[in-house]
């Protein structure tokens, strides 16, 4: 917020915004948040974020950049802006992790030679390096289960739409031997012919029927005995078969 504030609310031509300034001392370093140069003067801007009961007057928000404005009368020449800028650039440290390292261990030291206390190592990394790879786990490991699951479902899902669109044939009913004669005798009655004195031409008349049931009777039983090796089936499919051979042989 400070730092969009001065860039959005601040004419940047007159005041120059520097941030993160670290700067070596006697005893160590010190570390400024916020640097703006002008000629209006050098203000030092510190952000804290704090809870808790605090006293002073504020400076939240846009407040700071109000305080900066209401500073009218000019105490630095622009030269002399250049040359403070140009201080504060050439004797800061480089912005980097390990100068932030070395200045937070600094900040301990001092607070345990106040407080009595002795300081504490930041296990912030140390949290960092243990629990990102096992949060990236876990994530990971739910996004594996979700996607199997998906595709188990969606497998699941397949088949049944293809089972339901499967036809079924139906299946051949197997006919036994009461049936099977039932039948030829149905068919032996349907096809009758009206039978003439000559029993030369009845022969004629007769043999092509007779021929026809019997070989209707052999290739039923012949499907019958299929998947069923019934020794009295088998036996009736050998008859019915036979008989028809003999009257093939005859007809022709």
């Amino acid at each position: 917020m400070v730092n969009l504030s001065a860039r959005h609310f601040l004419d940047k031509s007159r005041y120059h915004l520097i941030k993160n300034v670290t700067l070596p001392t006697e005893d160590g370093t010190t570390q400024i948040d916020h640097i703006l140069i002008s000629e209006f003067g050098v203000f030092v801007v510190e952000t804290k974020n704090m809870k808790g009961w605090t006293f002073g007057s504020a400076t939240q928000g846009l407040g700071y950049v109000r305080y900066l404005k209401s500073k009218r009368d000019f105490v630095l020449s622009p030269k002399q802006v250049a040359e403070a800028r140009e201080k504060v650039a050439s004797g800061r440290l480089k912005a980097s992790l390990a100068t932030d390292q070395a200045h937070a261990r600094h900040v301990r030291r001092l607070v345990a030679e106040r407080y009595g206390t002795l300081p504490r190592h930041s296990s912030k990394w140390l949290l960092k390096i243990v629990i990102y790879p096992i949060m990236l786990l876990g994530v990971a490991a739910i996004m594996m289960n979700a996607v199997s699951d998906f595709v188990t479902e969606s497998v699941a899902i397949g088949m049944r739409h293809m089972s339901g669109q499967r036809i079924e044939r139906p299946q051949q009913p197997v006919l036994r031997q009461p049936e099977i004669q039932t039948q030829l005798k149905a068919a032996s009655e349907n096809a009758g012919t009206k039978m003439k004195s000559d029993k030369g031409i009845q022969r004629f008349y007769q043999s092509p029927s007779e021929l026809f049931l019997a070989r209707q009777e052999c290739n039923s039983l012949i499907a019958a005995v299929i998947g069923n090796q019934d020794a009295r089936l088998l036996r009736d499919r050998d008859k019915a078969c036979a008989r028809y051979q003999v009257l093939k042989e005859e007809v022709h």
